[in-house]
Parts: structure tokens; C-alpha cells; sequence
């Protein structure tokens, strides 16, 4: 089957040094661990590992979940358990893992589709919301939209969705199931000047029992991959785009940048990215009556990842990791602000996730580091120098079992 269009960084652009001020971090008491999904291990391929990291002793390892491959996501249940979610074809399913990272169930893609790369737990902490997306003919849409019983494996709710490429799902405050559409198919056309074909990127916000209640058109020309929520209900993501490295793709990014587009070309080495560059896009925000608002635009809104909002704080970041970029904002601000990631420890920030009742944030580089820091301020609170081989998306483990890695 023909996987996602979504692509992995390449090694070669991942290596980093760490600064020396980092040892001049505020010390502080921590406690659990963060737990991901590798998908880079020391043969370059996709094959999924479980990272752990102690946030109290600073030991991690990688333990492994045997051939598993594309996992993208890890989402807590309500029994100490975790669920993987993968992001590719039929292939792979959904394994649900117990504290110690043993396999229990599985969750099967049907033939022809794939996971989306997230999902979304119910308040019973068993039941999990999940999109399959078309991986036979992605072009035709008409994905489903699922809840799955993580005990039993077994899929227990479907409902046929108009989704093109849904990928991002969140629970909102409301109770409602909210997924992200970027609706992006790779065009088969060079002559196009964008890499992908963005048809009707929509937020779809659907009632526990899956009745479709709204759909929000974005007015963008990209995916809209990963969101977040804040407390006023309002969601958050921005926008990922590609052009194509041909007379088109310039013409397009010169109306864009204008002067500034060949030096812009030219900060990205043409042996890495050999037919197409990040496109910069901005970022969006959708009030809790539907209406989307650009918030942001800079050149340096580059490969957007991941997106998190911390309650202590009231703070919604977001990285950038072609630029190597947090960029934040309280809920008062009215504008984004931006770190480097180096500022922080970090090359390629990837993985976001807050550290439970607290306005700490936890990021992971890439390859490797992974910084702790007070979205209050953005100040580095503590620094880990261990190795992350591919981590996407992290996950904090609140529980004792965490003050040790597994």
C-alpha cells in the first residue's frame, strides 16, 4: 500500500551540539517520566520503539515492541495502560501496552485504510475515537471515524466520514471529538508549484456518539496537522506546505516572499532537499463559535509539529522543526512570541507535552536531548542529554511507576 505523503527528517540535517550554559539551568524536583514512539532506529528505518525517560533519576532506554512500525502517537487509558497509534496503511494497527510496555491487544486497520497517527480516549479511559484514512485511493476521501474498545480490541462504533487525511483528534472541554482534515493529497503534476493538493482542510467536530455537529472550513493552503485547545475552547494549529524546487514553485514562493525568496531557497542544502522545500504558513487559530483567524506569519514557520496548551500557565506552544523554533503565547498576548530551540538545548524540536498540574513543558529534539522548561517564561528548568532516535509525540506518566524508566 502506498503510504502517507508525510515525510521523515532526514539524519544528516540532525546533528547538534549541546551549549555550554545549558548547566545553568534552575534545578527542580521532578517526578514520572515522559514516554514516546521512536521511528528512527540506528539502521535508518521505521521500526517503533518504546522511549522512556525517568524525570527523577534522568535514566531512559528504548524497549522494543518487535516488528511494530510507523508509530506515531501514545495515549494514556484509564488503568495505567497505554495505546500506540500508528500513521501508515492497513499494515499496522493500535497495540495497547500495560505500564511496563508489554503488548495486550490490538486494534487491526481495515484493508485499504490506515491510522491517522492520533486518537482520542473517552472519560471511561477504555474506549479510544480513531479516523481511518484511504491509503488504496486516498484522492476519493471517504474515510471512518471509529471508537474502539481497547480491551477487547474489537471496534464497537463506526460511522463514514467525509474526511480526506484526518490526523490530529482531540476531546475538547465540551465533550465533542474534534479532528483536523488537512485534506492533502501529493499532486502527480511537477508542473504544479506546491507539493501538495489541499482539497477543503476542515475542523470536524463530532458528539460522543459520532453525529457530525459542525464542520469549520480553514482558509488555508496547507495541512492543518496538529491542534490544540485552550480553555476558552478555542483551537489552535498550523499550517504545514511544501513547493516544489522548479520554475513554478519559484514564481509561487517569489509572490509569497518577494525579494527575500532566493535567499530563502538558498538556506536549504539542495542534496537534502532535492525537489521540494518547506513552505512557510501561518497560524491559525478557531474561536469556540467556529471562526478561524490567521494569528501569525513568518518565513520561519517551517515543518510545524507539535502543538501543546499548558493550563498552570494559560501558554499554547508550537515547534517548528526546520527552523528550530518554539513560538508561544499566553492566553492574554496579543501576539506569538519565539525561542530557539537551541536556547533550550534542543535541535529540531519535535515532541511537545506539559508536566502534569504544573506550567512546565517538556520538548524533545529530534535525535537527541530532551529540555523541561516553564512556559510561564519560557526559561529552561532542566535539561536531560540522552539519546531520542526519532521520538514524535510525547506523553507524561504522572505515576510512581514513573520515577523510574521501564
Amino acid at each position: 500500500m502506498r503510504l502517507s505523503r508525510r515525510r521523515f527528517l532526514q539524519i544528516s540535517i540532525l546533528t547538534a551540539g549541546m551549549p555550554g550554559f545549558l548547566f545553568a539551568a534552575r534545578p527542580q524536583a521532578l517526578s514520572g517520566r515522559l514516554l514516546g514512539l521512536t521511528t528512527l532506529d540506528s539502521q535508518a528505518n521505521e521500526t517503533t520503539a518504546l522511549f522512556s525517560l525517568s524525570l527523577t533519576t534522568g535514566d531512559s532506554q528504548f524497549s522494543s515492541l518487535g516488528d511494530y512500525l510507523f508509530g506515531h502517537s501514545l495515549e494514556a487509558l484509564g488503568n495505567g495502560d497505554w495505546i500506540t497509534i500508528p500513521y501508515g496503511d492497513d499494515s499496522q494497527g493500535c497495540l495497547t501496552l500495560n505500564a511496563d510496555g508489554v503488548i495486550q491487544q490490538k486494534i487491526a486497520a481495515p484493508s485499504g485504510m490506515g491510522f491517522g497517527g492520533h486518537g482520542a480516549v473517552l472519560q471511561d479511559g477504555r474506549h479510544v475515537v480513531l479516523h481511518f484514512n484511504r491509503t488504496d485511493r486516498p484522492d476519493s476521501g471517504g474515510g471512518e471515524i471509529v471508537i474502539a474498545d481497547t480491551h477487547s480490541g474489537k471496534i464497537v462504533k463506526r460511522r463514514p466520514s467525509p474526511l480526506i487525511h484526518g490526523h490530529d483528534i482531540l476531546l475538547s472541554r465540551n465533550e465533542h471529538i474534534i479532528i483536523s482534515d488537512d485534506g492533502a493529497i501529493e499532486t502527480d503534476s511537477i508542473s504544479e508549484p506546491l507539493l501538495m493538493n489541499i482539497i477543503n482542510p476542515a475542523l470536524y467536530y463530532y458528539s460522543p456518539t459520532l453525529e457530525l455537529v459542525r464542520t469549520v472550513p480553514l482558509p488555508i493552503n496547507g495541512s492543518f496537522v496538529h491542534i490544540s485547545e485552550d480553555i476558552s475552547g478555542k483551537i489552535t494549529g498550523a499550517v504545514e506546505q511544501y513547493v516544489r524546487r522548479t520554475k513554478n514553485g519559484t514564481r509561487f514562493l517569489q509572490s509569497l516572499l518577494g525579494d527575500g525568496a532566493d535567499d530563502f531557497s538558498r538556506q536549504f542544502n539542495p542534496e537534502i532537499f532535492t525537489d521540494d522545500i518547506p513552505l512557510p504558513g501561518p497560524i491559525v487559530g478557531v474561536d469556540v463559535k467556529g471562526a478561524a483567524v490567521e494569528e501569525a506569519f513568518s518565513k520561519a514557520h517551517l515543518d510545524p509539529f507539535d502543538m501543546v496548551y499548558n493550563e498552570r500557565s494559560g501558554v499554547t506552544c508550537c515547534v517548528f522543526t526546520e527552523s528550530n523554533l518554539l513560538a508561544w503565547r499566553s492566553r492574554d498576548a496579543s501576539h506569538w512570541q519565539y525561542v530557539s530551540g537551541t536556547t533550550l538545548g534542543v535541535e529540531t524540536p519535535f515532541g511537545l507535552t506539559s508536566i502534569g498540574d504544573t506550567s512546565l513543558v517538556a520538548v524533545n529534539g529530534f535525535e537527541r536531548g530532551v529540555a523541561i522548561f516553564d512556559s510561564a517564561d519560557m526559561s529552561l528548568t532542566k535539561f536531560f542529554d540522552v539519546p531520542t532516535q526519532g521520538v514524535k509525540h510525547l506523553s507524561f506518566d504522572a505515576s510512581r511507576r514513573g520515577d523510574q524508566a521501564r
